[in-house]
């Protein structure tokens, strides 16, 4: 079919090279035939039809090379396609997180198409290698040089929000849990590695030796790991720490394409494609077993799942793997990632505090992964259920799922072993496993004295249950940004359109009354018809209730001054609607109907 494997080591700027499988143009044209097939031919068709409709358009995004706009479009119709699935089972909760999820697919999108058009006005392009070549003979331009900056910070701001990046992350705990096993697989797998191969191809190709730009990128991206470890440790259902768990992994994704632009050599970038590619092997295992389990037992509740897979070796041992290989533990593919990482780490002089202070983050981040993970395992298959769930009809899982398991974990697990095969005097030296071991110390004691203490409700028996110490409504979503954009936003900008409202209300009148004021003579001698029809309403009213009616002269203004003053106003609103855009547009829609029922006549 086509399909060929990421080339390590291929050019930036080429546009070739994909996290995961490359296809040609034949293969897109079989996708859209498949997606189509799909939709007429499945009894879901709704979730199939556009499950693989988000596919092809992430194929098409990496496969838009270095043209932003090309990519903007596909990167687009992946959000909106992948909005669409993941309300699937149309539940309230659903509904919200994919509200959300479309929120900041939605900012995101206008965000990076101001950043593109800053980008095509700058640099009349919006190819990578144009606007890199242009960028490069006018360096010293500070206008630029600014647009340049807002523009970067446009694409970054949508490929972040895509990626899960702090402080863009609050859609991503609750789509996880949301949204259905098959598509919270490929959103943690697939389609949060978009963002983070849009970030890395704007901070190569544009700002590969600016400082300032990667000192940003590092601090957003340590920001991630810690933010996305801390809430992975006190989380009670199991695709919600799977999913702080991804914000916490792309940390360390983003932190490593800052480092691979400030260290010269190429260990960091491989570090940093290996651990891509180790992170979605993991989560596949992961949200695979979430998936079971769900099945099995209708909820991914972690006090609940207890029961289900305690006994199921064949699922123990694949959440093992993969949550020792999350861990950095050695003889396993994520030691050598990280390893690789933080050795690229070192080797950058730069900054005399700051460097040694992110290190010590980086560690710190790998022993709340490796706290996190111990904690997953310890609740599926170590701790004691007080309310057992009886499970669904849905025995256990497949032949074909327990051997796509399988060979997941013996791929994390080769990957480990190659590693140190390979490159023995580098990656079982004692600076590397130094690195690794701190971690692990770090995170054991972690478990030890947060997890256990905090995370944990220990029982009158003895036995450990997991319990809700973030508040569900505590984070960045509920705090800042729903009140800001659906309260104070609003409020301001009503107040302030009331305040314009009056002060123009205000002028109007003052100048109606001062400056503009009418006068009754002038209506008279411009509208003398009216003005003396309106005396002869006079004449007649006063016949009526004087003379007819017998009662006193009544105390009231001139039907004649009344009728002056409507008749200007008449003609006025008649000037203004005859000069109208809306008139003329009406008078063509009516002459072209004309001309149309004309033409029928004819023919």
């Amino acid at each position: 079919m086509g399909c060929q494997w990421l080339a390590l080591g291929g050019g930036w700027t080429n546009g070739k090279f994909i996290f995961g499988f490359l296809f040609d143009d034949y293969d897109c044209v079989i996708c859209r035939d498949v997606v189509l097939f799909a939709a007429v031919s499945t009894h879901n068709k709704r979730f199939l039809f556009f499950y693989l409709l988000t596919i092809v358009a992430t194929v098409e995004f990496f496969l838009s090379g270095t043209n932003l706009m090309k990519q903007f479009c596909f990167f687009e119709i992946m959000t909106l396609a992948s909005f669409a699935y993941v309300p699937n089972d149309e539940s309230e909760y659903a509904k919200k997180a994919s509200f959300s999820y479309l929120a900041y697919g939605i900012a995101g999108g206008l965000v990076m198409l101001y950043g593109l058009m800053l980008l095509y006005y700058t640099f009349s392009s919006w190819d990578l290698t144009s606007i890199r070549m242009a960028w490069q003979f006018n360096r010293n331009d500070p206008g630029v040089q600014r647009n340049l900056y807002i523009a970067g910070a446009c694409l970054l701001f949508g490929y972040g929000a895509k990626a899960g990046m702090f402080p863009f992350h609050t859609w991503l705990p609750d789509t996880y849990t949301a949204a259905p096993p098959v598509g919270t697989t490929l959103l943690s797998s697939l389609l949060s590695k978009t963002g983070i191969y849009g970030t890395m191809l704007i901070t190569i190709t544009l700002f590969e030796a600016d400082r300032s730009w990667n000192v940003t990128l590092m601090i957003l991206a340590l920001c991630t790991m810690v933010v996305g470890g801390a809430f992975a440790i006190f989380a009670t259902d199991m695709k919600k720490l799977l999913a702080y768990s991804s914000m916490s992994q792309i940390g360390f994704i983003l932190f490593g394409i800052s480092i691979c632009t400030f260290s010269r050599e190429t260990t960091g970038y491989y570090g940093m494609i290996f651990h891509t590619a180790n992170h979605s092997i993991f989560k596949l295992i992961l949200f695979t077993v979430a998936g079971v389990i769900f099945a099995m037992a209708g909820t991914t509740n972690l006090n609940q799942i207890g029961s289900v897979i305690r006994e199921k070796w064949y699922l123990k041992i694949p959440v093992a793997v993969a949550a020792l290989g999350m861990g950095g533990v050695p003889l396993f593919s994520g030691y050598i990632s990280k390893t690789m990482m933080h050795e690229s780490l070192m080797e950058v002089s730069l900054f005399r505090f700051m460097m040694p202070a992110a290190e010590w983050i980086f560690l710190f981040c790998g022993g709340l992964t490796v706290a996190y993970m111990l904690k997953l395992f310890v609740a599926l298959f170590c701790n004691k259920v007080d309310e057992p769930i009886q499970t669904t009809k849905e025995k256990g899982p497949s032949i074909l799922i327990l051997i796509c398991l399988w060979v997941l974990a013996a791929i994390v697990v080769t990957g480990g072993i190659m590693g140190l095969v390979l490159e023995p005097a580098y990656f079982i030296s004692f600076e590397t496993l130094k690195g690794a071991m701190i971690s692990i110390v770090i995170g054991i004691l972690i478990y030890a004295f947060v997890v256990r203490k905090a995370a944990f409700l220990k029982k009158e028996d003895g036995s450990f249950v997991c319990r809700e110490v973030i508040p569900s409504w505590f984070g960045l979503e509920n705090l800042v940004y729903r009140p800001f954009f659906l309260k104070l936003l609003p409020f301001l900008g009503a107040l302030f359109s009331r305040l314009f409202d009056r002060l123009i209300d205000g002028f109007a009148i003052g100048m109606m009354k001062s400056v503009l004021r009418p006068k009754k003579t002038h209506q008279k001698r411009e509208h003398p018809l009216a003005y003396g029809l309106g005396r002869f309403v006079d004449g007649v009213s006063y016949v009526v209730q004087v003379k007819i009616r017998k009662k006193p002269v009544p105390k009231r203004h001139s039907y004649g001054d009344l009728f002056a003053v409507g008749s200007t106003e008449f003609s006025r609103t008649t000037r203004l609607v005859f000069y109208s855009v809306s008139f003329g547009l009406m008078m063509f829609a009516i002459g072209l109907m004309a001309a149309l029922i004309y033409l029928l006549k004819v023919m």
